[in-house]
């Protein structure tokens, strides 16, 4: 029996990417089997998203550009803990390896659906809560010495600009060696993206954007801007057909639209 996907705006919006990384493993963009279970294992009725095949595309691209990250930062930090914020249905944790532990954190009707649709492994925990809650970070039992790699994905741009610097000033008092990455997109984009049509059949809110990286450093003195990794950039995008490559290199070569969606990453000094 199928499970059955009951979900209001923002929560919703976790149904995107993953149906994104399913379509996208079907084409050999995206290697993401937990996808493609997890999306045969619910009663929704996606065709209701009206989820383009660019829409698609770039999700899946979103994710792969992130996966190659967590990897290169596992490969070099030992005894890495990660903890992912808003992490809806994705099984990154399962994806990659090689990790001390792992924590999902998304609202308690996600987290739910995450213990009934998604595999159980070892090492890996999902609290059920609100970001923007305070309690749920002093349930990790991590050490506040230990290195951390959090991961933000699809989520800053649901928040306020004040709930962000204070989620991000939460986790830089309590982990003296932190890595932050989080996908954002620019405060034109913004503007402008309350018309997607996925998102408006979803009645989500866009709240968040940011133009300048610096910006972060400036108002948590904390944490150094460390890179920018542009989803144009990705090398899935080879595996694309000549269309989508020209459209997505085209893309990369125009500074705004290459800046409307890209994914930073912070360290602490």
């Amino acid at each position: 029996m199928k499970e059955k996907i009951r979900l209001d705006k923002e929560m919703e919006t976790l149904l995107i990417p993953l149906y994104g990384r399913a379509q996208m493993y079907e084409s050999g963009l995206f290697f993401d089997q937990f996808a493609v279970e997890t999306v045969r294992k619910v009663d929704y009725d996606f065709e209701k998203l009206k989820i383009s095949k660019k829409l698609q595309i770039f999700m899946a691209i979103r994710s792969s550009a992130i996966d190659h990250y967590v990897n290169e930062v596992i490969s070099m930090k030992q005894n890495l803990n990660i903890i992912s914020l808003g992490s809806g249905l994705d099984a990154r944790y399962a994806r990659v390896s090689g990790y001390k532990s792992w924590t999902d954190l998304d609202m308690p009707e996600v987290a739910k659906l995450r213990k009934l649709l998604l595999p159980e492994i070892e090492k890996h925990t999902t609290i059920a809560s609100s970001v923007t809650e305070q309690a749920w970070s002093e349930s990790l039992g991590i050490d506040g010495g230990e290195e951390v790699l959090v991961i933000a994905e699809g989520l800053f741009m649901y928040l306020t600009n004040e709930e962000v610097l204070e989620l991000i000033s939460r986790l830089t008092a309590k982990f003296k060696k932190l890595t932050i990455l989080f996908d954002a997109y620019s405060s034109l984009t913004v503007k402008k993206i309350k018309n997607q049509p996925s998102l408006k059949k979803t009645g989500a809110t866009i709240r968040w954007g940011i133009d300048d990286p610096y910006y972060i450093e400036r108002m948590n003195g904390k944490l150094k801007y460390s890179k920018t990794i542009y989803l144009t950039d990705d090398s899935s995008i080879r595996k694309l057909n000549a269309y989508y490559r020209f459209m997505f290199r085209t893309v990369g070569k125009i500074k705004a639209a290459k800046e409307a969606h890209r994914i930073l990453v912070f360290h602490t000094n």
